[in-house]
């Protein structure tokens, strides 16, 4: 107090107050040379900050929050330990305010995403999850938690931050911080407000259906419940492409073919379900326009058939545009980096596979494919793969055990011709009707073959077995698909099921046998052999 200065009504007390810290020793009236009387601060660039995260990395710490630079940075005082860190917020963004001599440049909204943070923690006693390191080493990756929440989703939330890929990973809050970006594009708030909404199409409802058809690794076609085929492009999965014919082979496109029997084995013929995301419109150089639909597909019990093939390391994630995503980003992400740890498939520093198959469909490797049938039909059963459904009867087959691709042709039967692609011919009746039936049933599924002879174009002979383990060739008799060839088929080790199965058809009258009449196939032979 000053001399002369009138007394205030608190002077009494404070004079009391000091008498009492002076008795305690208490801070200043302390001994200056005490272990902590003097704080010592570890400013920021006085230390190693890889050192620091190391030591406590995922610990929730205590700290004060000392200045707000930007809505996504912090600059934090850690307690007990007083170090001075500068903070980013781990998996989320905010506009931009840069520093010149003129004076800030902001960018817009990030004055007030800025006010935003400061109103909430500055000077505020909060947590703080260390979780990296930014790219220059200068600054820390982390999460900042206040009682009422988590500062990184309540900006995201409100529109003031966008989710970023490289450090989204780095926090356990990814998911929610995705979700919460959704929500703020769809309600066009602040940084969203000229948001326009991918293209959709019309009909996006889920829907449960059957695999027909493995296109790539990344590509299927599914059968919906009203039977009709559609083709659908996994969401934010990019599969290697083999290279175009005359085309350099590129190092990655071996993994192109794993992708796709990786996938070929989890789904064919199997029931999925299918959420359609988003489509997208592709308009290639000198061709028309092609629109995908992406999806996600889930199979036995909700496995997510994306997440499992970049996990395999046989896919990478694609980042696209944020409103074109998966809504399992994060769980792909994840599931990309174990691979990358595991070095997995594309992510191993070996060689890719070679493929060793020897194609013996090819009319100069006739006389090749003729060494292989006592082999193979000594061999019993053979595991096969169907690549390609010819017609109804006739097939092209992958033996995995003898690395060849063969033409295959059920003994004894005989199918209508089908249309051509090319349209240069017109299919029997009933020729299309028997290739869809047995593409639904066979079609890229594991198969038993029994192979009984040859035929003069370099095509087997014998007995299809579907994963049921019913005969193709019998089916197709019972279905009036097919007719019995006389002789061939009276060689055939399975001659009774195959004459069994083609009167069952006549005498239901089935498709080929829709006019056929035992009576009048009886007096025509008969008509035959006193003709003779």
């Amino acid at each position: 107090q000053q001399p002369g200065e009138a007394r205030r009504a608190e002077y009494d007390e404070l004079c009391a107050l000091e008498a009492r810290a002076v008795d305690a020793k208490l801070g200043i009236h302390g001994d200056a040379n005490a272990p902590g009387a003097v704080r010592t601060v570890q400013w920021a660039g006085t230390f190693d900050v890889s050192d620091l995260l190391k030591r406590v990395k995922g610990t929730p710490i205590d700290a004060i929050v000392e200045q707000v630079p930007s809505g996504s940075m912090v600059r934090l005082m850690l307690l007990p330990s007083f170090h001075q860190i500068t903070l980013m917020l781990s998996g989320v963004q905010c506009p931009a305010i840069r520093r010149t001599e003129a004076g800030e440049e902001a960018a817009p909204f990030a004055r007030e995403a800025r006010h935003f943070v400061e109103s909430r923690l500055h000077h505020r006693d909060v947590q703080v999850r260390l979780e990296g390191v930014e790219k220059n080493g200068q600054a820390l990756l982390g999460t900042v938690l206040h009682p009422q929440g988590n500062i990184s989703l309540e900006l995201v939330k409100v529109g003031l931050a966008r989710v970023v890929d490289w450090s989204s990973q780095l926090t356990d809050n990814g998911p929610a911080l995705r979700t919460a970006e959704r929500a703020a594009r769809e309600k066009r708030l602040r940084l969203w407000r000229d948001y326009v909404p991918p293209n959709t199409g019309g009909d996006m409802a889920e829907f449960a259906g059957r695999v027909v058809e493995v296109v790539s690794g990344d590509t299927i076609i599914v059968a919906d419940p009203a039977g009709a085929e559609r083709r659908v492009t996994l969401s934010s999965v990019r599969c290697p492409r083999p290279a175009p014919r005359g085309a350099e082979e590129r190092p990655d496109a071996a993994y192109g073919a794993e992708a796709k029997e990786f996938v070929r084995r989890a789904v064919i013929g199997k029931k999925v379900k299918v959420v359609p995301e988003f489509r997208r419109t592709f308009e290639p150089e000198g061709g028309a326009a092609v629109e995908r639909l992406f999806v996600t597909v889930t199979y036995n019990n909700e496995r997510n058939v994306a997440a499992a093939l970049v996990g395999e390391g046989l896919a990478t994630v694609a980042q696209g545009r944020p409103e074109e995503r998966s809504a399992h980003y994060e769980a792909l992400l994840e599931a990309e980096s174990s691979a990358r740890a595991a070095k997995k498939n594309l992510h191993s520093s070996g060689p890719p596979p070679a493929s060793k198959v020897a194609d013996l469909t090819l009319p100069a490797a006739r006389e090749r494919a003729k060494s292989y049938l006592n082999q193979f039909s000594r061999g019993g059963k053979l595991r096969a793969v169907v690549q390609y459904v010819v017609n109804g009867a006739r097939f092209k087959l992958l033996l995995p055990k003898d690395h060849c691709v063969v033409t295959f042709v059920c003994v004894g039967l005989k199918c209508p011709a089908c249309s051509r692609r090319d349209g240069q011919s017109d299919a029997e009746p009933f020729g299309d009707e028997a290739l869809a039936f047995s593409r639904g049933l066979a079609y890229q599924r594991d198969v038993e073959v029994s192979i009984e002879s040859m035929d003069k174009s370099g095509a087997f002979l014998g007995s299809l077995y579907l994963p049921d383990k019913r005969n193709l060739g019998i089916l197709l008799l019972e279905a009036g698909l097919a007719a019995r060839m006389g002789a061939a088929a009276d060689r055939s080790a399975c001659a009774a099921e195959l004459r069994e199965a083609e009167e069952v058809a006549q005498k239901a009258n089935r498709r080929l046998w829709q006019n056929y009449s035992a009576e009048q196939e009886a007096a025509a032979r008969a008509a035959a052999i006193a003709a003779a």
